[in-house]
C-alpha cells in the first residue's frame, strides 16, 4: 500500500487510551505509531485502514475532511467502515 520512508507501526490487541483516558483507535508521534486490533468485526479491514491512516501520519500527512479519505479522523470502529482510500489530494502528498 505505502512504502514508508520512516517509522514503525505496531498492532496491539489491547484498547488504546490517550491522555485524559479517552479511547483512541491509533496514535502516532511522527516516528512510530500504534493501532489497536480491538475494533470488532470485520477486524482485518478495519485494522488495515488504521494502519494506512497512521502510515499517512508517519509520512507527515495530516487529517483530511473528505468523508471517505483514509486520512479522515475517526472516533469509532464503525466510522472506519466508511473510509475507502486516500483522496486524490492526500494521495498526491504521499
Amino acid at each position: 500500500m505505502l512504502g514508508l520512508r520512516q517509522g514503525t507501526i505496531a498492532v496491539v490487541p489491547n484498547p488504546l487510551y490517550a491522555r485524559g483516558l479517552r479511547r483512541v483507535l491509533g496514535w502516532s508521534d511522527g516516528s512510530a505509531a500504534v493501532v489497536t486490533s480491538d475494533v470488532g468485526a470485520p477486524v482485518a479491514g478495519r485494522v488495515a485502514r488504521l494502519v494506512a491512516h497512521e502510515a499517512g501520519h508517519l509520512e507527515r500527512l495530516g487529517h483530511c475532511r473528505r468523508r471517505t479519505c483514509l486520512a479522515r479522523s475517526v472516533a469509532t470502529p464503525e466510522e472506519l467502515d466508511a473510509l475507502d482510500a486516500f483522496c486524490p489530494r492526500c494521495a498526491a502528498i504521499l
